[in-house]
Parts: structure tokens; sequence; C-alpha cells
């Protein structure tokens, strides 16, 4: 259920973005729009982290054909003019004079639509762990992490890979493993994530990206848990289903096996575990709190848009205390296995206990109006 603070402060938010809303299979001319007053959720602007997103989108577009066509609620546009949009985008966060400015700048420059298929999404979070690990099994690190196995592509009559149960139990893929992990848990979260760092005995850092996966389905564990009686669906979230596995060890391994995806990964040079901001599907760093996994067969990638949802408010001994709005603008640049379809988007929320916090309970309702360059009536630039 949407909290009533959400309610309360959203509901005249949402309502202005419904009436401003142009569904880019419309052909005629785009109107200016002039909202009456600065929403109060608009209170502060943050400049450099806005302008690291937008620069990742614009590194993934300019590194493409000028011509190629995306398709934004609808309406098709060219990677050439989503370059001059996400330029445009910057420039006025760069040089706005401030909140107020900034917001009257983007409204009258840019066109805001929602996919007519998307309705109220499913808001989740995520986040870059960091499991303790050994490139050696050694006790008590003994889970291994694999790499892309060689026969991957090479199955006969394009026959599906071994799933998760056999590769695991029958060590299929022995000679391909990077690192291995203390517990069965972490590993499987670590594919769930589709990335993150592993801290060496030694207190060095690796960090492993995903490579690819075994084509088997995602299925849910959470859901199982749910289907079994074993969580209510009110209670389902990370820390319920690890505690629940941590409690019932004897079940950990038929549960993890319910997901038969398997993901493969690939050990990145040890400089790059300093790198703070891990690299999404677009192959660019992804910003902490704007950038979102899409589909990306449903969304365009790098496509800026404002998220409406909620997000969790923490106290200092790091329990939740209630929810406040989030109303933000945000960059599709990730993707993921359980980010399919028009109604889900993934919020990456960066490292760290807080974000893993934050990502582990975050399941909120929300919207997207994604945004692109108004078009000038007299020239049709």
């Amino acid at each position: 259920m949407v909290s009533k603070l959400w309610f309360k402060k959203c509901l005249p938010f949402v309502l202005l973005f419904l009436s401003i809303i142009v569904l880019g299979g419309y052909r005629g001319r785009y109107e200016p729009v002039r909202p009456p007053g600065l929403p109060v959720l608009f209170d502060q602007l943050q400049t450099a982290p806005l302008v690291k997103a937008v620069n990742a989108s614009l590194a993934y577009y300019q590194a493409l054909p000028r011509e190629q066509q995306f398709r934004i609620c609808g309406t098709m546009l060219s990677a050439a003019e989503q370059i001059e949009s996400l330029k445009l985008f910057r420039d006025i966060t760069e040089q706005a004079a401030g909140p107020a400015d900034f917001w009257q700048q983007v409204t009258a420059q840019f066109s805001f639509c929602r996919e007519p298929a998307a309705g109220e999404m499913l808001i989740t979070g995520y986040f870059e762990p960091v499991f303790p690990g050994s490139l050696k099994k050694k006790e008590p690190y003994i889970y291994p992490l694999y790499g892309l196995p060689p026969d991957l592509d090479k199955r006969k009559n394009n026959s599906p890979y071994w799933t998760r149960a056999e590769i695991e139990k029958n060590d299929y893929l022995a000679g391909s493993e990077l690192v291995y992990l203390a517990d069965p848990l972490s590993a499987f979260l670590l594919h769930v994530q589709g990335s993150g760092k592993v801290r060496l005995p030694d207190g060095s850092v690796r960090l492993l990206r995903y490579a690819g996966n075994n084509g088997r389905p995602y299925r849910s564990i959470g859901k199982l848990l749910i289907d079994q009686g074993k969580l209510s669906r009110e209670a389902v979230d990370l820390p319920a289903i690890t505690a629940y596995l941590q409690n019932h060890p004897q079940e950990i391994e038929e549960i993890l096996h319910y997901n038969q995806r398997f993901i493969f990964f690939r050990m990145m040079p040890k400089e790059a575990a300093d790198d703070s901001s891990p690299p999404g599907s677009m192959g660019q760093p992804l910003t902490p709190g704007y950038s979102i996994a899409l589909d990306q067969d449903c969304f365009a990638t790098g496509t800026p848009a404002l998220l409406v949802t909620e997000q969790p408010i923490f106290n200092e001994k790091g329990v939740v205390t209630g929810w406040q709005p989030l109303c933000r603008f945000v960059f599709n640049q990730d993707s993921g296995s359980a980010i399919k379809g028009k109604t889900r988007a993934d919020l990456f929320l960066g490292s760290g206990p807080e974000a893993a916090a934050a990502a582990g309970i975050m399941k909120q309702p929300g919207k997207l109006y994604f945004l692109y360059r108004r078009k000038n009536e007299t020239t049709g630039d």
C-alpha cells in the first residue's frame, strides 16, 4: 500500500504530470508547459550526480551510429537527437540558478510521456555487494563463482545449458572457477545482483562483473517461500529471506536451486576495484540513486526519466522508521534478469551497508515519466 504521506504529497505532483504528458504517437505540435509553482519535492538540486549520469548516457549514444533509431513512448528518435537532448539537459543542470530555475527550464524545453502499457510500476532497489572470499579453495571459502564456460555457445541444437542445480551438484564447470566465497547464500546474492566486489584475505579487493548466463529462466525464491506459506507476501524482502535460510540451513540448497538461472562472471583488473562506480549493461558507470535498470527491450537505453516512488527512512541504529516520497530524474542505464516487462524498475543505490539495507526492503509502487527535447515549432528541430 502507498503510504498516506506519499499520497498526500505526491498526488498533486503526479496529476500535474498527467496534464503535461504527450504520448509519442501524436504528431501534433508540443505546447510549452508552465506548471503553477515548483513542486515541494524539488527543494534540492544535486548537480554533480545528475551531470555524471547524463555524461554516462552521452558516452553510450556517442559511440553509436548517429542515425540509429530509438522508440520513446511511440516516437522514433535518432541517436543524434538523443545526444542533443542529453546535452540540453546537462546544460540546464549546470547553468540553472537554482531548483526553481532548473524545473522551469526542464518543463519548458522537454516533453514528458509515459509508456501507455507501463501504468503503475514496481520499484525495487539493488546495490553492489562486497563479500569476503579467496582466489583459492580453502575453508571457509568453498563456494565458487565461475567465469564464462567455453562450451556455453556450443550446445547441440541450441539445447539449454545446465541448470543451477546441475552445475552445483555435478561440478560440471571445474576449472572455470574465478573466486570462492564463504557461504552459498553470498554466492547466490552476487548472482542476483549481477556484479560485486570480493575482499580477499590479504585485504585487497577484486571486482566481478556480469559475463553471461545459462539461458535458464529466473525464478524468484521469495515467491517460492510465499507460495509455500513460509513467508507472508507483506513480509518478504531480502532480510526476511536471509533470516529464513539462516534458520533453516537444511532447506538452503533446495530453495536456491529453485532459481534455474545461473550467472557467469569476469574478473576485472585489480585497479578496477578502486572505481566506486560499477558499469551498467550499456558499459558506462552507474550513478547511485540516479541510474535505474529496466527491460532494455521495452525502454530506450540511456533515456532520462522522472521517477516518482518512495524510499525508506532509517534511524541511527539502521532500523526503518518509515517511508518518504522520492521524486527524482533518473537514467535507464542497466538491466537485470528479474527486470522484465514495462512494470518493473530497479534503482541502483550504490554500495555499503546503507545501500544494502535499502535495497533489501525496497519494493514500492511508482511511475516513470520519460522526457526528450521539445520540438521547435518553427524549425522542426
